[in-house]
């Protein structure tokens, strides 16, 4: 049997083919660098020098970029401190002093040793270091004590802030303090400048009104005692709280000044690695001179032996690659063909077993994926019986709770007998409760019409102008009710008479602006429809001057059952489910609904609507319901 020594190279290992090719490289190598060896020395030693800069440099560049990290945690604490109060702000200060502990460790590494400074650590730089580590302390102890005055502040539930409310709320539980704890709740969870000036003429009045009230003289003694109790506590949160501005004052201009003092640092070292690079790059153009034919040899050789060895180690790689690609397209009949002994022949045999596997696996989950399809049939089946469910509960709800009110109604008109006055307010009560447990009905069966897409609207020629007048009526009684002002304003563009479900628009309109009553308590309500008609729409516009939506709750307030104070002791009852239905009516007319807000500023809501109006236009613009996902939304909009 003759060898073939092509054969044999063929099956040696990957490693050995690269070592044969590398070797006769290096051997090369070795050659050139004879003509190398005298100006190594000055080579290497130019290349150390740089290496020393640019790592000096580079630390230093990380230094400030510590400390601008630390002034932009700085600056989200701010902004925290105004959004979500002191307690969120500590986080940031800690953050903040993290980047400060960071930036002295690397100013200790700096200086620590020869070996990091080499030749440059001279000793105006070591003094610059020291310096710059002494401001360093001094700004990371000044974060500590801003953290410690922040921590120490609380808010309206705890430590100082808790110790100015805590007595008010133990007055408003026998005396009216709300104007007062209002006041004190907002400047210990907001630090409202406004508040300031306002808690103490609020607690003047405050003992005012206690003083000129019947309450007896023990009694007005244990509240005005309460009272200092709080204002003393109000005195010591203030001092607390100057005393914080003063430490964020002298952070940021201690901050400052290490930026600056840090970017000098940075820009001397700058200069060391220039000049470094310029004797490197002068020691390279005198080692290049010498080398140029032995360079062109070594390339020529390394070039000529990397294309044989890249033939030999990729072909089999090419041919691996292309019936990978035609498996991936799902030929699993299809095979790797082994044709050499080394690591890629053997990485062949491996993708055979993975193709089986794979084709197996396949075939399970063609089998998984049908046992899925049916478990989504059968959760549509359940959601479907849950629609239907709800629907015929509020049905069968209505019938009694008419009943009830009616009896109810009979009882208030004295129909069976004349009522004292503690029946008479039992009785109104459970008229009322029976009214707000209907309309809850009347929600419920409403959603579950929309979900199961049982509402058909019915577009008839309609006038806005009646409509906002119409509302103006009907809410008069409520903007009097809580001495609001009521104001409206029809677009003199917008045409006299629309196409549209007049009975479905007053409903978005009737729920927006209950809920614009139902969370203002001062100011006042506007309604207003305005025409667009360059995007062929109409606005329906409800503004409020009440208490906002906090930027979390935007997202959540048109789901269903989601309110922003969902805890069963809010001042504002509802079941949470007006938005959501407003939103899934507004969808179901092609139209849109969006919110804009600033907390304790007051909410607009903007209805966007079709601008329709003929009966032809209707029927291709508004005819169908759009599709419901699971949970009973309206998809799109």
């Amino acid at each position: 049997m003759t060898l073939n020594p092509l054969r044999w190279f063929e099956n040696r290992p990957i490693r050995v083919k690269l070592l044969f090719g590398f070797g006769v490289i290096l051997l090369l190598m070795l050659i050139q660098n004879m003509f190398n060896y005298l100006i190594y020395t000055t080579t290497e030693q130019a290349r150390q020098t740089l290496l020393a800069a640019q790592d000096e440099a580079t630390m230093a560049y990380e230094i400030s970029a510590q400390f601008q990290n630390a002034r932009g945690v700085m600056a989200d604490a701010s902004i925290a401190f105004i959004l979500e109060g002191l307690d969120t702000a500590v986080a940031y200060y800690n953050g903040s002093q993290t980047h400060g502990q960071v930036a002295l460790e690397m100013i200790d590494n700096l200086a620590s040793g020869e070996s990091e400074l080499g030749d440059t650590g001279d000793a105006e730089k070591r003094a610059a270091l020291a310096a710059l580590r002494a401001n360093v302390i001094d700004y990371d102890s000044t974060i500590g004590l801003l953290r410690d005055a922040a921590a120490a502040r609380g808010d309206s539930e705890s430590r100082l802030g808790g110790d100015v409310v805590a007595p008010l709320r133990e007055i408003n539980e026998v005396f009216d303090a709300e104007a007062a704890l209002t006041w004190v709740e907002r400047y210990t969870n907001s630090v409202s400048q406004s508040a300031v000036l306002e808690i103490p003429k609020a607690f003047t009045n405050l003992q005012n009104d206690i003083e000129a009230s019947d309450l007896s003289d023990d009694e007005k003694a244990r509240l005005k005692d309460l009272l200092n109790q709080s204002r003393t506590a109000f005195s010591v949160l203030l001092q607390n709280d100057f005393g914080l501005f003063e430490k964020l004052d002298k952070m940021n201009t201690l901050s400052q000044s290490l930026i600056d003092q840090i970017n000098d640092y940075v820009a001397d070292r700058k200069a060391e690695q220039a000049e470094a690079l310029e004797k490197q790059e002068d020691a390279q153009a005198r080692r290049e001179r010498y080398l140029p034919v032995m360079v062109g040899i070594t390339l020529l050789v390394s070039i000529l032996l990397a294309i044989e060895l890249s033939r030999r180690i990729t072909s089999p790689v090419r041919s691996l690659t292309e019936t990978a690609s035609q498996i991936a397209n799902g030929n699993y009949d299809l095979r790797v063909e082994n044709t050499t002994g080394d690591e890629v022949g053997r990485l062949g045999a491996s993708f055979n077993v993975m193709v089986e596997a794979i084709a197996q696996r396949e075939a399970e989950l063609l089998k998984q994926t049908h046992e899925l399809r049916i478990a989504t049939a059968k959760a549509r089946e359940a959601a479907r019986v849950r629609r239907e469910f709800l629907a015929n509960v509020s049905h069968e709800l209505r019938t009694p709770l008419n009943a009830i009110l009616g009896f109810s109604d009979g009882l208030l008109m004295e129909m069976y007998g004349a009522l004292n006055e503690k029946q008479l307010h039992k009785t109104r009560r459970l008229r009322e409760n029976g009214i707000r447990l209907l309309a809850l009905v009347d929600d419920i069966l409403d959603l579950t019409r929309i979900e199961s897409r049982r509402i058909e609207l019915r577009p008839a020629p309609f006038s806005p102008g009646h409509l906002v007048d119409r509302m103006k009526q009907q809410m008069k009684s409520l903007a009097d009710e809580k001495s609001l002002t009521l104001d409206t304003h029809l677009d003199p563009n917008l045409p006299d008479s629309l196409i549209g479900d007049e009975q479905r628009i007053e409903q978005v309109v009737v729920n927006l602006l209950s809920n614009a009553f139902k969370f203002t308590d001062q100011g006042s309500v506007s309604l207003a429809a305005r025409a667009q008609p360059e995007q062929n729409t109409w606005l329906i516009e409800v503004k409020d001057t009440g208490i906002g939506i906090p930027p979390h709750a935007k997202d959540i307030i048109f789901e269903e059952f989601r309110q922003v104070d969902g805890s069963s002791t809010r001042a504002r009852k509802g079941s949470g489910l007006g938005l959501a239905i407003t939103r899934n009516l507004v969808r179901l007319m092609n139209g849109h609904i969006g919110v804009e807000s600033d907390l304790g500023r007051g909410s607009t809501f903007t209805v966007t609507l079709p601008l329709i109006t003929s009966i032809n236009e209707s029927e291709m613009t508004v005819g169908t319901s759009p599709e419901l996902d699971s949970a009973g939304a309206v998809d799109g909009g």
